[in-house]
């Protein structure tokens, strides 16, 4: 006769063997992906979650940056960040054609794509550093924009990692006024503004 431990120890066994037995199978549809158990179960499973890195070539660019807990837009169940592109979108660009106040007065994090839109409604066509990244097409994205202050300081703290970069000046899309733009140097990192009409360096963006 089995005792009670011994049944429990045999059904236990029972059941392992039939998992075994009734082997598992994978498959995808339409874009879905499916363990399939004999005779009928279908248990749809998650692709586990890619590990982004800054460096990274990512949606047409490289990794600048990945949001943290605190900033603007962080998300504790998914990543998001900044994408450079691989290069300097142009060596030598003015912000602007000419003084007028644009209203694109974002310095955080997220919110340099709001400022390049203020800014290209308020200048229209032409060429000009806002201009040119919203115009953009790389790696078949079109969603492409001038940093704000904070998120071109995150650019140039990731310089190394993401390559590129002249020592030189590059405009941010945030506006100080009617007359100057936020700058950043690339050889010390300091910030400071400049005319509207300087001729600096240009690196577009876009978020993920």
């Amino acid at each position: 006769m089995y005792t009670l431990k011994k049944l429990i120890l045999l059904s236990l066994s029972f059941f392992m063997t039939f998992s075994f037995l009734i082997a598992q199978t994978d498959t995808t549809i339409n874009g879905v992906n499916y363990t399939v158990f004999s005779p009928g179960l279908w248990v749809e499973v998650e692709d586990p979650e890619e590990l982004l890195e800054i460096g990274m070539e990512y949606q047409g660019g490289i990794i600048a940056y990945i949001l943290q807990p605190g900033d603007p837009g962080y998300d504790s169940d998914q990543t998001h960040g900044l994408i450079a592109a691989p290069n300097d979108h142009i060596s030598s660009i003015a912000w602007a054609n000419n003084f007028t106040a644009t209203g694109a007065t974002g310095t955080a994090l997220g919110t340099g794509q709001a400022n390049t839109t203020a800014i290209v409604n308020a200048h229209g066509g032409g060429s000009y550093a806002a201009k040119l990244c919203d115009d953009l097409v790389l790696g078949g994205y079109e969603d492409w924009y001038l940093p704000s202050k904070d998120e071109l300081n995150k650019l140039y703290e990731n310089r190394v990692a993401v390559g590129g970069f002249a020592i030189a000046f590059y405009w941010s899309s945030s506006e100080v006024d009617t007359l100057f733009a936020w700058v950043q140097g690339f050889s010390d990192g300091f910030s400071f503004f400049e005319d509207k009409v300087s001729i600096l360096r240009v690196r577009a963006v876009r978020a993920f």
